[in-house]
């Protein structure tokens, strides 16, 4: 929940108001921002309400069964929306019963088979009612390479991922995230590795001071700037697009983060420029 009050001094008729508004988003409130000025600063709350992207997540283990959709927001944020959980005891393997050792072994193959096959049955029920662009498999080895082989899905499978049974979902986060923004930044990825590539070349604008100067003489064709930077230095993105346009210039918003994008961040201030000669 998000709250914003204001203060309307009152003229000679009318006595002082405190005004407040309560917001609630769509998706959860990763972090807490207390500012006081003259106007709203309303930045953080209106990330919450612009596009993200769905993932599947399916964690499967010999006594759970997970399947939930995952919500990866434009700040770096994840929402886990569990769907479907289901809890079971399947028998494990076991030399003991003699002349029916056999016997119980194919009723419990047979356990383990039909367990998988309710397993996949609600993740196609799941997906078509809620759909996602990629899907990540993660669990134990046995039972998630188990439904591995028998998955059959029209979405691409992001990563297989062997994690304990015990995990829970904030726990999951620190798995996920990675593998989910190289699937949806990877473009911004291609973006920097060419950019790098080209250091050398006397179009490639680096450093705050020297970026600003080429943006003011309207000499640069397009300016990088990663949304770490502008969340550190409290910049609008809305006003640097529009002073960009003025300038000819055209703003790349840059949000993986990785090893090159440390690297740009760190080195290069978050800002980079690639002038037109």
């Amino acid at each position: 929940m998000t709250l914003v009050s204001r203060f309307l001094r009152g003229s000679a008729f009318d006595e002082d108001k405190l005004t407040v508004y309560l917001v609630v988003p769509p998706r959860p409130i990763q972090r807490c921002v207390y500012r006081c000025g003259a106007h709203f600063h309303t930045e953080h709350v209106l990330s919450l309400y612009r596009d993200a992207t769905s993932y599947g997540l399916v964690y499967v283990s010999g006594s759970m069964c997970l399947i939930a959709t995952v919500i990866a927001g434009d700040d770096g944020s994840l929402d886990i929306q569990p769907r479907s959980m289901r809890r079971t005891v399947l028998q494990k393997k076991q030399r003991k019963g003699g002349q029916s050792a056999q016997r119980i072994g194919r009723l419990r193959d047979e356990m383990h088979h039909n367990y998988m096959t309710g397993v996949l049955e609600r993740i196609q029920v799941v997906f078509a009612e809620h759909p996602v662009v990629g899907l990540v498999l993660a669990g134990p080895s046995v039972k998630k390479e188990a439904l591995r082989k028998r998955l059959t899905l029209d979405v691409p499978l992001l990563a297989v991922l062997t994690l304990s049974d015990r995990l829970s979902m904030e726990q999951l986060k620190p798995h996920l995230k990675p593998v989910l923004e190289s699937h949806r930044y990877r473009d911004e990825a291609t973006q920097l590795k060419t950019l790098f590539e080209q250091t050398d070349d006397v179009r490639f604008v680096y450093g705050t001071k020297a970026v600003k100067r080429a943006l003011a003489q309207r000499r640069l064709e397009t300016l990088y700037v990663h949304q770490r930077t502008l969340d550190a230095k409290q910049v609008d993105v809305d006003q640097l697009q529009a002073y960009c346009q003025l300038q000819r210039t055209t703003l790349v918003v840059l949000h993986l983060y990785n090893a090159q994008a440390q690297h740009f961040i760190e080195g290069y201030g978050g800002y980079v420029g690639w002038a037109w000669y």
